[in-house]
């Protein structure tokens, strides 16, 4: 039983590098409910909030990471 807890845990706690060769654009929708990851033209991941959960933007490129 532990065996496949660890294994479940291991499988949604890993993620996915994706290496990009056109460009990546993040869209988030109008209501801030959904944000949409694209990587050269492909939605790679849909990420949705019920509004309860904030979603922080965080671009470190800035002096003010804002």
């Amino acid at each position: 039983m532990a065996a496949e807890i660890v294994k479940v845990l291991d499988e949604l706690l890993t993620f996915n590098d994706i290496q990009a060769k056109k460009g990546v654009e993040i869209q988030i929708h109008k209501d801030g409910l959904v944000i949409w990851l694209n990587v050269d033209g492909i939605c790679r991941a849909r990420i949705m909030t019920n509004g309860m959960v904030p979603i922080k933007i965080e671009d470190n490129r800035t002096p003010n990471g804002h």
